[in-house]
């Protein structure tokens, strides 16, 4: 980023989105998966680290894949200042 880009303070903001999948495969049930992903999700909420905030975590249901593993995502969006 350069010039008028980067604010008054030389900064910019970055924007992204940190994305985990969950499977559960064979014995595991989808009550297993959306429960470690309410885990994520609490974990990873509204928590700055090394600099870069998460903001609200948020959890999709991905349906079975071809193998027959049930998959939920957690994405979290985060932000931060860079030079």
């Amino acid at each position: 980023v350069q010039g008028a880009g980067k604010g008054r303070a030389g900064l910019s903001r970055r924007t992204g989105n940190y994305i985990v999948d969950i499977l559960a495969p064979g014995g595991a049930t989808t009550l297993d998966a959306w429960s470690l992903a309410a885990q994520m999700e609490e974990a990873f909420k509204r928590q700055c680290i090394s600099h870069i905030y998460i903001d609200e975590p948020y959890s999709e249901n991905m349906d079975y894949d071809q193998s027959g593993n049930f998959q939920v995502r957690v994405t979290m969006p985060w932000w931060c200042w860079t030079k």
